[in-house]
């Protein structure tokens, strides 16, 4: 089984830093501190808050990192646009094929009857790059950022204002459910009364009506009769 085989292994860490690197390339790791890569970020850009030790002023910057540091890389590029806005951002996400060196625990690497040999294992792991420059980059890349001082700036909220070619009116106030009823109310009552009002007498009605009229009263009869 790996998973019990790997127990008696730890993992070689990879110290240094890599030799294959360009001046304005930075390998971010998971252990590394976030305000030291932002500062060498902003060394590199030249910014004018940095000190002049060590301060260039390189068109652009690449962060790089892969796994668990992938959170960092994005963390150092949002604080390094804020610092210095007038940069373009590029994004790409790409996959990585990586050695991984595992070397036996000394209790297992110096007996005779089980020592184990040393480990290379290949991993592939999800890294990202985003480069920062002070020159227009790609428009069309997918991971292509314009620089935030071209942004227009949040509008404050107000009775309608425009964005853009966009106009934003608000919502208009309507009445509750509560109120609506009771406004309702009158003009229901009167459709309720002119609807009845206009319905027809039905055919027994016709008839109550007709038979009153037939009955003769008591106080006609006898003024006939006394005539």
């Amino acid at each position: 089984d790996n998973a019990q085989l790997l127990e008696k292994y730890v993992k070689v860490p990879k110290s240094g830093r890599a030799s294959n690197l360009k001046e304005n390339e930075i390998r971010i790791v998971a252990s590394g501190k976030i305000r030291v890569y932002v500062e060498y970020a902003l060394s590199l850009l030249g910014n004018a808050d940095m000190i002049d030790e060590g301060k260039k002023d390189l068109r652009s910057v690449v962060l790089e990192g892969v796994d668990s540091a992938i959170n960092k890389v994005v963390t150092v590029a949002e604080i390094v646009k804020r610092k210095q806005p007038d940069l373009h951002q590029q994004t790409t996400i790409h996959t990585v094929s990586l050695m991984e060196t595992w070397e036996p625990k000394p209790i297992y690497k110096h007996k005779k009857q089980q020592a184990l040999p040393p480990l290379q294992i290949p991993r592939k792991v999800p890294g990202i790059t985003i480069i920062l420059s002070k020159e227009p980059l790609d428009v069309h890349h997918l991971g292509y950022q314009p620089p935030l001082s071209s942004l227009p700036s949040a509008p404050e909220l107000q009775e309608g204002f425009s964005c853009g070619t966009t106009t934003v009116v608000p919502l208009p106030i309507f009445p509750s459910s509560s109120s609506s009823s009771s406004l309702s109310s009158p003009s229901s009552s009167s459709s309720s009364r002119t609807s009845s009002s206009s319905v027809p007498p039905t055919s027994s009605e016709k008839k109550k009506k007709k038979k009153k009229k037939d009955i003769p009263q008591e106080g006609s009869e006898k003024q006939k009769g006394k005539h």
